[in-house]
């Protein structure tokens, strides 16, 4: 691995386990960094990365938010494969917008969020339309939604106890990920297909008359080998899916689906 000395800040060379490397993506070609090590802050480290850069976040929590800027790059936690390391690499913004965003169209697929826990701000992360990939994160405690109008895939991500949606307007495929006990609707308007999924203990909190509060509504895709039970007034609503090999139970309407097909 080759390290791009920074504009700003050297870059030190020590402490590149090889288990760091393997965690690298496949197709990973560019230079690796590390925050703090090689810059004090993530928002520091994305200014000065190349496309196709890797950045490898220490476990601490970086009380800032962070925008991609439209830069293909992968930002990661130190081993995302590992729930200890994902609950202590926390990016919170205190409560200063968007904890993670994305600037639309000019990330592709190769842009990258893994492993991390994004809380304390007004929404987890706004995708702007991207089709970058958040897997393995927790997004946790935000005032709003947790993910919004992200087109690319949310996978291995346990979306929780966020004020608003859980996920919101995310057309990409949401597989293997957790979304519950968020205080209104687990998953608005998400027309990719959802699989393996838990989406259990939404709508907390209900709209005076409760037209919008569901575990799932308006999803139209593919719906399929997933738990969904829990939720208030009505598991899933007016979702114009096709739905297969799912456990639905116990929404607060007796069957837990309206409008249903």
């Amino acid at each position: 691995i080759i390290l791009r000395r920074s504009r700003l800040f050297p870059v030190h060379r020590a402490g590149l386990a090889l288990s760091v490397c393997c965690l690298l993506p496949k197709t990973s070609v560019g230079d690796l960094i590390r925050v703090p090590d090689d810059f004090p802050t993530i928002g520091i480290a994305i200014f000065e990365a190349a496309p196709l850069d890797t950045i490898i976040v220490a476990p601490g929590t970086y009380y800032e938010a962070i925008n991609f800027s439209g830069k293909i790059i992968r930002i990661q936690s130190e081993n995302p494969n590992d729930p200890n390391v994902v609950a202590n690499t926390i990016n919170d913004a205190s409560g200063l917008g968007t904890v993670v965003s994305f600037s639309g169209t000019k990330e592709g697929e190769n842009a990258w969020l893994y492993g991390f826990t994004v809380t304390g701000g007004t929404t987890g992360s706004n995708g702007h339309g991207s089709s970058a990939e958040v897997e393995n994160c927790v997004v946790r405690d935000n005032s709003a939604s947790g993910i919004s109008n992200l087109h690319g895939p949310i996978s291995g991500c346990e979306i929780r106890n966020n004020g608003g949606n859980g996920l919101s307007n995310c057309d990409g495929v949401i597989s293997f990920s957790v979304v519950r006990d968020n205080a209104r609707i687990g998953l608005s308007d998400c027309d990719g297909t959802i699989t393996g999924c838990e989406i259990v203990g939404n709508a907390k909190v209900r709209t005076s008359s409760g037209d919008t509060s569901a575990g799932l509504w308006r999803c139209d895709a593919i719906i399929k080998d997933s738990l969904i039970a829990g939720n208030d007034y009505a598991n899933l609503k007016e979702c114009d899916a096709r739905i297969s090999n799912c456990l639905i139970y116990n929404a607060r309407r007796s069957l837990g689906l309206e409008y249903g097909n």
